[in-house]
C-alpha cells in the first residue's frame, strides 16, 4: 500500500515458488525526494508465498489379516496440484506381524510445472491400521487305532501342519497311552480357528 511506480523503485517483489524473500523500495530520486519520516533510506518488506495444501484420500483396506509379506493401506497418487504438476505420494510404516500402527504419507515428487515437492504441503498424512492373527484349523484327534509293533510309532492329530504347529509326546513304542501336545509357534501372528491359541491335547 502507497507504492507510487513514478517515484519508487522496486525489487524482489515477483515470485512462483512457495517460500519467502525481500521486496525491497527506493527513491528513484533521493536527492529531490524523501519518504514522509524524513529519510531516503531503502524501505524493505518480506514477500512470502504458502505451501499449497493438498488433501490425502485413503484406500478403504485398513484391517489385513497376517501372512509374512508387509502391510500398509494404500493412498492416491499421483494428485494433482497447480495447473499441469502431479504429486506423487508415498506411504512409509509398512508392517508384518500382528498389532496396531500408524501409516504416513508424504511427497515424493512432483513432475511438470515448477516440478518442487517444497511448494506442496499434505493433510491427513496418518492412517492407522491394523494386522490380526491369520487363523488355522484346529488339530482334532487321530482315529487310527495303534497295535504294538516292537518298533517306534507315530501319532500324527488330524489337521497338524508343521510348518505352523509344534508336536510333542507323539512317538511310542511300547503298549499304553500317553498325552500328545500340540501348540502353535507363533502365538501372535496365528490363531486357531476358534479363536483360542492355548495348547492343544
Amino acid at each position: 500500500s502507497g507504492f507510487n511506480s513514478s517515484t519508487m523503485n522496486i525489487s524482489g517483489n515477483t515470485r512462483i515458488d512457495a517460500g519467502s524473500q525481500t521486496v525491497t523500495v527506493s527513491l528513484k530520486d533521493k536527492t529531490n525526494c524523501k519518504w514522509a519520516d524524513r529519510t531516503t533510506t531503502d524501505i524493505t518488506f518480506t514477500f512470502t508465498i504458502n505451501p499449497k495444501s493438498l488433501a490425502l484420500t485413503w484406500g478403504s483396506t485398513t484391517s489385513f489379516t497376517y501372512d509374512g509379506a508387509s502391510h500398509v493401506p494404500s493412498v492416491t497418487s499421483p494428485i494433482n496440484g497447480v495447473g499441469s504438476e502431479k504429486v506423487s505420494i508415498i506411504v512409509g510404516g509398512a508392517e508384518i506381524n500382528v498389532g496396531t500402527y500408524t501409516a504416513i504419507a508424504s511427497i515424493s515428487g512432483v513432475t511438470g510445472g515448477q516440478a518442487k515437492t517444497s511448494n506442496y504441503t499434505l493433510t491427513g498424512v496418518e492412517k492407522e491400521f491394523s494386522i490380526t492373527p491369520k487363523a488355522i484349523t484346529k488339530p482334532t484327534a487321530n482315529t487310527t487305532t495303534f497295535t504294538y509293533t516292537g518298533s517306534s510309532q507315530t501319532y500324527t492329530p488330524t489337521n497338524f501342519n508343521s510348518s505352523t504347529m509344534n508336536i510333542s509326546g507323539h512317538t511310542r513304542t511300547d503298549a499304553g497311552s500317553q498325552t500328545v501336545t500340540v501348540s502353535l509357534k507363533d502365538k501372535t501372528n496365528y490363531k486357531w480357528s476358534d479363536n483360542t491359541t492355548n495348547d492343544v491335547t
